[in-house]
């Protein structure tokens, strides 16, 4: 087994071979998220919420928000309000798509809104990068900003 040391020297296969052998990857889920739910789907859930949903999901929602002026809230996003809901979790799968929190209001959502399809939305990125300002310059969102931007992605 390669050291700390020479693992930078390893290339290519070689160096792949070398990690994959010392990756254990349940351990390492179980560092990032903490003890496994026992049902699959909530263990399943534990570990989407607790990678992608933090270290991409929520970094996207914000510089989306952020370049739109928009202050973004996630209260559903929340480890006390899951612990309170677990019980009932199982009960979800009667209540597809959008259909329970479409209902939760007196007078529920139309299916004008609950039956189209999801749109998304995309970060840009590229938009921020290709402008050629060298200084930050006044305006909404983040735009005035890319000439900065680009500059420290020039950098590294």
């Amino acid at each position: 087994m390669a050291t700390a040391e020479e693992l930078p020297l390893l290339m290519g296969d070689e160096q792949a071979r070398v990690v994959l052998e010392q990756f254990d990857a349940e351990s390492w889920v179980t560092r990032m998220t903490g003890p496994m739910a026992t049902n699959p789907t909530m263990a399943l859930a534990q570990i989407e919420s607790m990678t992608y949903l933090r270290n991409q999901l929520l970094r996207d929602s914000d510089w989306a928000s952020m370049d739109h002026s928009v202050e973004l809230r996630t209260p559903l996003v929340d480890a006390h309000l899951l612990d309170l809901l677990t019980p009932c979790l199982g009960q979800f799968e009667e209540f597809p798509g959008k259909r329970l929190l479409s209902h939760a209001p007196r007078i529920p959502l139309p299916p004008a809104v609950t039956a189209r399809n999801k749109t998304g939305f995309g970060i840009p990125v590229q938009q921020w990068l290709g402008t050629a300002a060298a200084t930050p310059q006044q305006g909404p969102g983040l735009s005035g900003w890319s000439g900065w931007m680009r500059q420290i992605v020039d950098a590294y």
